[in-house]
């Protein structure tokens, strides 16, 4: 009978565990943005594609530090006309904004900065995927603790009074 006591301490421990563990993950992620060491990178006359996107040569692009300019005139071109993919590194313009409206915008030139890559970012990322691997049997060790906790109930309903 103490075992069924025991119990909700036992399922309480393992949320906790688990939510640690979460929260640890979450945590080596941000360490690694913030880890990666910041460069500036000024592009210029790039060549839209047909469909009004570039792929920049980094990625992990600081969003608050792109700036995008008309590279025919060198106008600037509000942020409302284009959207980033920052971890990916792709610009892609809105249709009416590279062949529309609003004229055609063929050639641009941007200013930005990436975080690169560096001995204390990818030290980061190698602890947080190994913690990323070890969630994966997370599972197979909430089921196997379940499972030895209803084989002793089930085991000591079966013994002597």
């Amino acid at each position: 009978m103490t075992e069924i006591k025991a119990l909700p301490t036992i399922i309480m421990v393992l949320i906790t565990a688990g939510l640690l563990f979460g929260i640890g993950l979450l945590t080596f992620d941000k360490f690694s943005e913030v880890a990666r060491t910041e460069i500036q990178v000024s592009d210029e006359n790039i060549t839209l594609s047909a469909t009004g996107t570039w792929n920049l040569a980094n990625t992990w692009i600081k969003a608050s530090t792109i700036s995008v300019e008309n590279g025919t005139d060198g106008t600037a071109i509000a942020s409302t006309e284009w959207n980033l993919s920052r971890i990916d590194g792709v610009l892609t313009f809105r249709t009416d904004a590279y062949n529309g409206t609003n004229g055609t915008i063929t050639m641009i030139n941007t200013t930005y900065k990436y975080g690169a890559s560096n001995n204390p970012q990818t030290a980061i990322d190698a602890v947080s995927g190994g913690l990323d691997d070890l969630a994966a049997w997370f599972a197979v060790f909430v089921v196997v603790i379940a499972a030895s906790i209803v084989l002793v109930l089930v085991t000591r309903s079966f013994g002597s009074p």
